[in-house]
């Protein structure tokens, strides 16, 4: 009895496509949105048409939606039907959804505190405190590295300045009240740290004239708000994305929350007696700021369709 060695591959070696569709079925719709924009993205820069439709063929094996999704992005033939069945299997450990903390914590998280000359100092001290108890990083963002003045006039070091740093290197930023407010309002860069934050899902808050400068600086109008910018409440002549809600009533140091955009009128001692923990919906605006932070990016943003209305 005698047979012949050979050196071959099983057909399970041919399997290409089973732990793809694993790794598609088990992710939040955000996350299959980003991988259908990456996927996009890298074949809209080929030239070869043949290739992309060899590639979404490829995609079809893992998932139809997917592939036809991802070709009415390129241009290439609209796919009909699955080049392999997908077997709905799930892992619980594969979205970075599952990975959330049990007890929210913003420890270690870096949030940067945007300045300018006027800026009110107790509610900086205060912002600045709350951060520091919950052992997170907060980094004071400057029109300039050189001092600028609080609201008492007393000199303050920034660590940076908008010119020399982005918000993408932050987990959150926050825009404290004063006068500074007029001068970031006028700042280009300003403008860009804030709606690439709100872009990119993070974490805004702003309370007192702070919140102004967030409203107008998500609006799409921003040469109208601009005009507003010395106005009590830039809120309501300037904000057109739909859904997305700002504090109102001065006499109030309610905090209202709209996609993980933070705001309130002013800061009272009240407030900052709830601050001492970190939840959603209780009074504080650090308490409920931390809470989002802690929650990573708000992603309903991209669901909702709000970040595709704010240029960044």
């Amino acid at each position: 009895m005698h047979g012949v060695k050979r050196r071959v591959r099983t057909a399970k070696f041919q399997e290409h496509f089973s732990q793809a569709q694993l790794f598609y079925n088990s992710l939040c719709p955000h996350e299959k949105q980003h991988v259908i924009d990456a996927l996009s993205f890298e074949l809209n820069k080929l030239e070869e048409m043949d290739i992309v439709e060899k590639m979404i063929e490829r995609f079809t094996n893992i998932d139809l939606d997917m592939a036809q999704k991802i070709a009415m992005n390129v241009g290439g033939t609209m796919p009909s039907a699955a080049g392999k069945a997908n077997h709905g299997k799930k892992s619980a450990f594969l979205s970075q959804e599952a990975y959330k903390p049990s007890e929210p914590t913003i420890k270690s998280r870096k949030i940067a505190i945007l300045v300018g000359d006027g800026f009110d100092a107790v509610g900086y001290e205060a912002m600045k405190g709350a951060l520091l108890a919950h052992s997170a990083v907060p980094v004071t963002i400057g029109t300039r590295r050189s001092r600028v003045k609080n609201s008492l006039g007393k000199d303050v070091q920034p660590d940076l300045h908008f010119e020399g740093d982005r918000s993408t290197g932050y987990d959150a930023i926050l825009i404290p009240g004063g006068a500074h407010v007029q001068s970031l309002a006028k700042s280009g860069r300003v403008i860009h740290w804030i709606r690439e934050a709100f872009g990119h899902c993070k974490t805004i808050g702003a309370f007192g004239e702070g919140m102004h400068i967030v409203s107008f600086l998500l609006s799409s109008s921003y040469q109208s708000a601009l005009l507003c910018a010395a106005g009590v409440d830039l809120v309501k002549a300037a904000l057109p994305l739909t859904g997305l809600k700002f504090a109102e009533d001065g006499s109030s140091d309610a905090v209202v929350r709209s996609y993980a955009v933070v705001t309130a009128r002013s800061y009272s001692t009240e407030s900052a007696k709830a601050d001492l923990s970190i939840q959603d919906g209780n009074t504080g605006f650090m308490s409920n700021f931390a809470f989002y932070v802690s929650q990573h990016r708000c992603w309903a943003r991209e669901t909702d369709g709000l970040v595709s209305q704010v240029a960044f």
